[in-house]
């Protein structure tokens, strides 16, 4: 792939744009900033440049242009995000070199896309399809949902599949490793058989792997099976419906979870399209951070028993912790989102707008189990509810959660605390450890790069570059910045143009610096005794470590007994400097 190319493609999209889909930026100076996507914090220290088309985060040191975003975000590889990125603004990608993995991995898909044709077509067209078509028909999905979900049909044979692909002259050892057919002693031959499939997509419209729903009763065979783990899918990665359901999710900033892929169907054709379903495993964190990307608030579907209880509590932690608001829909014992759908649509739209937040309806729940004729019973409860409460990081909500315990259940809210901290001393709070965090540089770096972030911008130009010499400059990047912005004579677009691309990231970098846009928008006289006050203290910093080191060559001259008469009259130059300035 051509530099050219990339160059191209990154012209054509905004940075801003692209992130603005996952992050909710304000404008900040001539920057964006908002929440870091890729740690968790309370206060923003995110920030995009459209002039730079860059993007830094002050907290965990992320940063790059919008193909390391993407790459970053959606754990896309290079090629994955080029092509995404060539979709969407029309730039047609030459062929290109991909490195082993990047080539096996699209085999997979172009294998998946294929099988995926195959199937479709015999549930639309084939007379192998009929069965699929008249369950579907019974399911009472109709045609325009099966084509949005590009739904199919595997039927009863044994081979069709294989058989097709041998046609084709497809590699069946690469399909087994894409998880479409099994080797046997016998031989190959297909893992779906007499089966309604369901595709599985990916954000970028790859088909991953697929869902089979039996056609017919037989308690011999699994109701529903799946595509195994492979290299390009991850049942803790993947959830069925995204795809098709990303756009209104962001839109909407909230999205419905379920476990079943009819839910998500009969949903849909129902006008209620902001919904996704696990498929082949329970909600895991890795699901929640990549629907945190598209929502604000996820709304979860269990049944009103033990185990929908126990997935509430359980899903009700996992989302608190990933920084979402979260609620629950309870449907009536024995019933799922399908059926509900089918016996009345609005009783589907009401059971959403009347969804419980999910921490209210757990402490409902448990209220409802205190028995008023068992002094233990509400001491039990009142453990269960603070253990819950005891695993969510943040501590205001840990507070909320205490006070609206104690009103709920009538208690003191001292004597809650009081329990809390003896349950804590008893055991340390269960929770999912914080995101680790490079080492903060301390405050001379931090206003190295105050002070050459504002040079770049041209922000005290005149002053600045009169004052200021490169060995003010501790950090090494920084001081081969200025010495490349004095030979450039303050000119930071002549100076960019020569810049590698090591550099080039510290431009960037320092471009986005937080602190120098505060200065920038301050009035001009405030601002100038800020970047005087800044510089000299810099200045300050750059004597006091000269008048260290001669101290210590000083020392040393002595204890050689070599004349040390005028390295004492620089000292005292240098301590004359440092008690003027």
């Amino acid at each position: 792939m051509s530099d050219k190319v990339i160059e191209e493609i990154k012209s054509k999209v905004d940075i801003v744009e692209i992130v603005g889909n996952y992050v909710k930026l304000k404008r900040s100076g001539t920057s964006y900033k908002g929440l870091c996507p890729f740690h968790q914090e309370k206060t923003p220290s995110f920030f995009v440049s459209p002039e730079r088309q860059f993007f830094k985060c002050f907290g965990c040191g992320e940063s790059g242009d919008v193909i390391t975003f993407l790459m970053k975000i959606e754990g896309w590889s290079f090629y994955q995000t080029l092509k995404y990125l060539a979709k969407l603004t029309g730039v047609k990608l030459q062929k290109v070199t991909l490195d082993e993995d990047s080539q096996f991995k699209e085999q997979l898909y172009q294998l998946n896309r294929l099988a995926a044709r195959f199937y479709h077509y015999l549930l639309l067209y084939h007379q192998q399809g009929e069965v699929g078509r008249h369950y579907l028909e019974e399911r009472k999905i109709n045609p325009e949902i099966t084509k949005v979900f590009y739904l199919g049909t595997a039927p009863s044979g044994w081979r069709i599949l294989t058989n097709f692909l041998k046609q084709k002259k497809e590699n069946l050892d690469l399909a087994v490793k894409g998880g479409l057919i099994i080797k046997s002693e016998k031989g190959y031959y297909d893992r779906f058989r007499d089966r309604l499939i369901f595709p599985l997509f990916n954000i970028l419209g790859e088909i991953v792997g697929f869902g089979g729903r039996r056609l017919h009763p037989n308690e011999e065979v699994p109701k529903y099976i799946n595509t195994p783990e492979t290299p390009i899918y991850n049942k803790s990665r993947h959830l069925f419906g995204l795809y098709q359901a990303k756009e209104t999710i962001r839109q909407k900033k909230e999205v419905i979870v379920t476990e079943g892929e009819f839910d998500v169907l009969s949903s849909f054709q129902a006008g209620v399209q902001n919904i996704v379903a696990v498929k082949g495993s329970t909600l895991t964190e890795q699901h929640l951070k990549i629907l945190r990307r598209y929502a604000d608030q996820v709304i979860f579907s269990f049944d009103n028993d033990p185990a929908g209880i126990k997935a509430t509590q359980k899903s009700f932690i996992m989302a608190e912790n990933q920084g979402l608001k979260n609620k629950v829909i309870i449907l009536r014992q024995g019933k799922d989102i399908d059926e509900v759908v089918k016996n009345s649509p609005q009783e589907w739209l009401n059971l959403i707008k009347q969804a419980s937040y999910s921490f209210n309806f757990l402490l409902k729940y448990w209220r409802g189990k205190i028995k008023k004729d068992d002094p233990y019973s509400k001491n039990e409860i009142v453990k269960t509810v603070l253990e819950l409460i005891n695993q969510i990081k943040n501590p205001l909500l840990r507070e909320e959660y205490l006070q609206f315990t104690a009103r709920t259940l009538d208690i003191d809210e001292d004597i809650l605390h009081r329990l809390q901290s003896q349950m804590n001393q008893v055991g340390p709070r269960r929770s999912i450890p914080e995101t680790k965090t490079r080492d903060v540089p301390d405050y001379l770096d931090k206003l190295e790069g105050v002070i050459l972030s504002l040079l770049i911008k041209g922000v005290e130009r005149d002053y600045l570059s009169k004052k200021l010499t490169k060995e003010v400059f501790s950090h090494y990047g920084y001081r081969q910045l200025f010495t490349l912005l004095k030979k450039n004579n303050f000119d930071s677009r002549r100076c960019q143009a020569t810049l590698k691309p090591e550099l080039l990231n510290l431009y960037n970098e320092l471009y986005l610096n937080p602190t120098a846009e505060k200065i920038i928008g301050m009035p001009v006289e405030k601002r100038s005794r800020e970047v005087q006050k800044i510089s000299q203290r810099l200045l300050q910093n750059r004597l006091k470590t000269k008048i260290e080191t001669l101290k210590q060559s000083i020392t040393e001259a002595e204890k050689k007994g070599e004349d040390i008469s005028e390295k004492n009259k620089q000292l005292a130059r240098y301590l004359h400097q440092l008690h003027q300035s």
